[in-house]
């Protein structure tokens, strides 16, 4: 099974009333504690097969996140990951909890999970934020003065080098420096394909809707 979490921190920026936001407010701001609890309750229960996603087979919304055979075990975990989500624990732990799914910002009030993703244009910001900045790329007006970056970007790394690196993944030259991804660098190399297929897919319903937009036409009179 693929490891949730990542992709969770990487791309949701808010989850009912817990943010992750893109960049911190202030250098000594942290990220919030309970989204990174969120994070990994989601880990324990997608790895002991009590949690999936799936679609709902009554079209009453789209998805629901559907928690089955979970008490005794794992009763306190999901206690704990319902409280994070501001929901009421069961009456009943011997039924399924079946949660729909809201890609809006509050989902709370209508008894499940409300999701804030991250756009692509949000994911190329974080990722500029974390390219290493040559010393002489650092003069005034060169380069934006990012706020330290949350938790999607906080393992990121554009490294550079005066000198073409022997370890990258991809590397590119920019005003006699090289910047690049190391080889070994799996969290970047993650956030960067995972950029790269949004874009793509950005690019290509784009494309769709200008092919599939309405014809107007004015006729001309004689």
């Amino acid at each position: 099974m693929t490891e949730p979490g990542p992709m969770i921190t990487l791309l949701v920026n808010r989850i009912n009333d817990l943010q992750n936001p893109d960049f911190l407010p202030a250098p000594s701001a942290k990220p919030d504690p309970r989204f990174i609890r969120y994070v990994e309750l989601v880990t324990e229960l997608r790895k002991a097969g009590v949690m999936v996603w799936v679609k709902d087979p009554r079209k009453e919304v789209e998805f629901v996140v559907v928690i089955s055979d979970y008490a005794p075990r794992y009763s306190q975990t999901v206690r704990e990951y319902l409280a994070l989500l501001g929901l009421p624990r069961p009456a009943d732990e011997s039924k399924d909890i079946v949660l729909p799914v809201y890609f809006a910002l509050k989902g709370r009030e209508l008894g499940g999970i409300g999701i804030s993703t991250r756009s692509t244009l949000d994911l190329i910001e974080i990722l500029r934020a974390a390219i290493e900045l040559p010393q002489k790329h650092k003069l005034p007006g060169m380069a934006i003065n990012y706020p330290p970056t949350g938790l999607a970007g906080k393992d990121i790394r554009i490294r550079s080098s005066a000198d073409k690196p022997k370890t990258s993944s991809l590397a590119v030259k920019y005003r006699g420096y090289w910047f690049y991804i190391d080889e070994t660098d799996q969290p970047t190399k993650l956030f960067f394909r995972a950029m790269r297929l949004f874009w793509s897919v950005s690019i290509t319903s784009s494309a769709e809707a200008r092919t599939a937009a309405p014809v107007l036409t004015i006729p001309v009179s004689q």
